[in-house]
């Protein structure tokens, strides 16, 4: 889609990280977990946050010393739903991993439903800490994943047994 690529042109991957956060978000977020989620510096957030505010896009709710931002849902802000919509987090999970060293294939077994999914990482000495750290980053976002890593002898042996019958989505 050329517009897609031209608006990501357009915005540095900051302001993107902190729209993107702020799209897949449920709740109001206060400006350091807002900076925490986005994987943006808090002072970087708070400019962004100030010139979004000035297009109608964030909602400020203070209470007390606080002050919650949130993404405002009308037609100013559907233009989102068209770039992030194939973006879901699952994809971001796939971003993560697909460069990591000795992973050869991950796979969805099953569907993804309830924000929850079950992932298969096939490969060699593929680190668990990683994987473990980037399905924590992800579930921060709001999808809850398990995985299991195994090499491929492993994988089609429990294959073979049935063990991972059903549906299975490649994703790298």
């Amino acid at each position: 889609m050329v517009e897609k690529e031209v608006l990501r042109g357009l915005l540095d991957h900051k302001k993107i990280s902190v729209l993107k956060t702020l799209y897949f978000s449920k709740d109001e977020m206060y400006l350091r977990e807002l900076a925490k989620k986005s994987e943006v510096s808090v002072s970087s957030v708070f400019r962004i946050l100030q010139e979004l505010m000035g297009t109608g896009l964030i909602r400020v709710k203070e209470v007390g010393m606080m002050k919650f931002f949130s993404l405002v849902r009308n037609e100013k802000s559907s233009f989102l739903d068209g770039w992030f919509k194939e973006e879901s987090l699952l994809d971001v999970f796939v971003e993560y991993v697909s460069g990591m060293n000795g992973l050869k294939k991950a796979l969805l077994h099953g569907k993804m439903e309830n924000n929850q999914a079950n992932v298969i990482l096939i490969g060699d000495q593929i680190d668990n800490l990683k994987v473990k750290e980037v399905c924590e980053k992800i579930k921060e976002k709001g999808l809850d994943l398990s995985y299991v890593i195994l090499n491929e002898d492993q994988f089609e042996k429990l294959d073979n047994m049935g063990l991972y019958a059903g549906e299975k989505k490649v994703l790298v």
